[in-house]
């Protein structure tokens, strides 16, 4: 058979072949992507390439318990009923490690996966019926019964996995509302909600704006921005609520959660608790977190959603394991049919099994994870003090919401921010999360990601940050409409500081 001759097309022919679902997938599922591009290409190394870009933007963990989770992972598992061998001893069986130790080497976690059945064939998509039940154990353990005496047990049919939080939350805004319904965020959020729930349920995000974002929204202020968007002609489905919450880092006081949901259900809306940041509170006597699940005294309902993963308290993201908690027996059906389209890999359901299931070795884990976070939090907040650059208290979390309006001119406006984030990018080779993204309604503020580089390369970036305050408040507003002010040497200082 003579082969097909090859068949050249220019990248706008190419978008002309795609439905109107795949041209709107070509947007960038954040605005300011091409610029953490940018960062990936020519990344900084504080030997081999000290001015290279900073991305202070991503919301991950490369701290280094990061080290200790890996070491865990390749070490044979000490849990009886993931991997059933009679030849191991009960001591072994019991987790004495320093008897490990002294027998024959047996194969880690992450080899011994790959000998189970259920790692090569088809299963319950929604997770495999041994990862629930220890998905259910955990959450039992960390999010339910902690500090309680009388402990309540979470259903594993209740549970369902879904290849990160992302595809969790896009299930779930796909089987909650109908296309070109709205959904309530309090608001500065998390910039990539938006895409979450465009791309495949085309829902209509509506910012709720608040007095002081920092305790969370009122009744009042759900009600208003509820009736704005019925205003528009959009019917209010579902509200979301982050908590702790992404960008600010602040914990919500339970009584702003129940009267959230008191307030969603008398409008019999759902509403979806977002706490992928839970178990990463920076104090660990402050016990100010408490989940939705045990506010509620595990009664959920049919409208209240719980959703959390690994990817930030266990600085995971790589895995892409997300957890749905939810009483709705209808949508954890509808949740195994789409499953088959984002499932979690099942030898990856297993080692995440066997890591949950450690009790001792998530304590310690979290733990270190809470001290490198303290640690590189403390590198920011000790210079932005220093620079009189007020930023938000952070209680948990990965990031500081930063106010640097101080720098733009007294009428400030969001262009003004974009020229700012501008500048830092191109003399700083520095990438912040801009307050635009996230529907923050004053312009000037940035979302600081300082778990995404090490302590060694967040100094560097506070240093250049020094650098550009200093130098952009010496010259005064003028900057904005005339760059050539700025010292001629300001981009050859600001990336050899060290």
């Amino acid at each position: 058979m003579d082969e097909l001759p090859e068949q050249k097309l220019e990248d706008d022919e190419g978008s002309q072949l795609l439905s109107s679902r795949g041209k709107a997938a070509l947007a960038p599922s954040i605005p300011y992507l091409n610029s953490y591009f940018k960062c990936l290409e020519n990344p900084i190394h504080p030997v081999t390439n000290p001015t290279g870009y900073i991305a202070l933007c991503v919301a991950e963990s490369k701290l280094p318990c990061k080290k200790v989770l890996a070491e865990r992972l390749s070490r044979p598992s000490l849990v009886e009923h993931l991997f059933d061998d009679c030849s191991l001893s009960p001591q072994i069986r019991k987790g004495d490690t320093a008897m490990m130790s002294r027998t024959t080497r047996r194969p880690s976690v992450a080899e011994r996966v790959f000998e189970e059945e259920d790692s090569y064939n088809y299963g319950d998509f929604r997770g495999l019926r041994q990862v629930r039940e220890g998905v259910a154990r955990f959450l039992e353990r960390f999010f339910l019964n902690l500090g309680n005496l009388e402990k309540m047990s979470i259903d594993p049919h209740h549970i369902c996995l879904g290849s990160g939080a992302s595809s969790v939350l896009g299930n779930l805004f796909y089987t909650l509302a109908e296309a070109g319904d709205a959904v309530l965020i309090p608001a500065p959020y998390y910039n990539a909600f938006e895409n979450d729930m465009k791309q495949f349920a085309s829902l209509v995000p509506i910012p709720v704006y608040m007095e002081d974002c920092t305790l969370g929204p009122t009744i009042e202020e759900l009600e208003t921005a509820a009736k704005t968007a019925e205003e528009s002609g959009l019917t209010v489905k579902i509200l979301l609520i982050t908590n702790p919450n992404n960008p600010l880092g602040v914990i919500y006081k339970p009584n702003v959660i129940l009267n959230s949901v008191m307030w969603a259900r008398s409008r019999k809306m759902h509403i979806i608790a977002d706490e992928l940041y839970a178990l990463s509170v920076h104090d660990k006597n402050n016990q100010s977190f408490v989940s939705i699940i045990r506010l509620l005294n595990n009664s959920l309902g049919n409208d209240v959603h719980f959703v959390w993963g690994l990817s930030k308290d266990f600085a995971s993201s790589g895995f892409r394991v997300g957890v749905l908690y939810s009483q709705n027996k209808d949508l954890l059906k509808a949740f195994g049919t789409l499953s088959i389209f984002c499932c979690v890999p099942f030898p990856m359901q297993l080692i995440t099994l066997d890591l949950l299931n450690d009790t001792s070795f998530v304590v310690d884990f979290l733990e270190l994870s809470r001290q490198n976070l303290v640690d590189s939090k403390r590198i920011c907040t000790s210079k932005l003090q220093q620079l009189s650059l007020p930023y938000v208290e952070a209680e948990a979390g990965i990031f500081l919401y930063v106010d640097f309006s101080s720098l733009l001119p007294s009428e400030c406006t969001f262009e003004h921010e974009a020229q700012f984030a501008s500048l830092m990018e191109s003399t700083a080779r520095l990438v912040m999360t801009p307050g635009v993204s996230q529907r923050e309604k004053r312009p000037g503020w940035f979302r600081i990601c300082y778990a995404w580089v090490s302590p060694e390369v967040l100094q560097i970036a506070m240093g250049r940050i020094e650098i550009m305050v200093n130098e952009l408040r010496s010259v005064g507003s003028g900057w904005y409409s005339n760059s050539e002010i700025l010292d001629d040497d300001l981009f050859s200082d600001v990336l050899l500081v060290n």
